[in-house]
């Protein structure tokens, strides 16, 4: 079971949910992000824990709980999404017991900024 599910809102604000097994709808072997619509994306969450973790794609704020805050201080045009999970295994060196596992969530947006065509990210990682 994961700890946080991911929600996607797209330009018509419309909500795709992560499903709980986090299987795709169109093929059984892929996870349900790629079902996500990525040129409709206007915004994106991680609901979890208690918590409710956000990035807005149009003006590339982040929330954490409905608190906004900005991670950036420039004018920034194409916004796209940024989204892995990232899961660790810790072995005992002696007979390869799994002692523990950790599971990170990378979320944000990278775009351009406007005048220079520079690439910028901006990335939230949660535990």
């Amino acid at each position: 079971m994961l700890k946080y599910k991911f929600i996607a809102q797209y330009d018509d604000e419309t909500l795709f949910e992560q499903n709980e097994d986090d299987v795709s709808s169109k093929d059984l072997s892929r996870s349900a992000f790629s079902d996500v619509d990525q040129d409709r994306l206007t915004g994106f969450a991680l609901q979890g824990a208690g918590h409710l973790y956000a990035v807005d794609l149009l003006d590339g704020h982040f929330e954490i709980d409905n608190v906004p805050f900005k991670m950036y201080d420039m004018e920034v045009a194409n916004r796209r999404l940024i989204f892995f999970r990232r899961h660790r295994h810790n072995y005992l060196v002696v007979d390869g017991q799994e002692l523990d596992h950790e599971m990170e969530y990378h979320f944000g947006w990278q775009g351009n900024e406007v005048g220079t065509g520079k690439n910028i990210q901006r990335v939230m990682v949660i535990s």
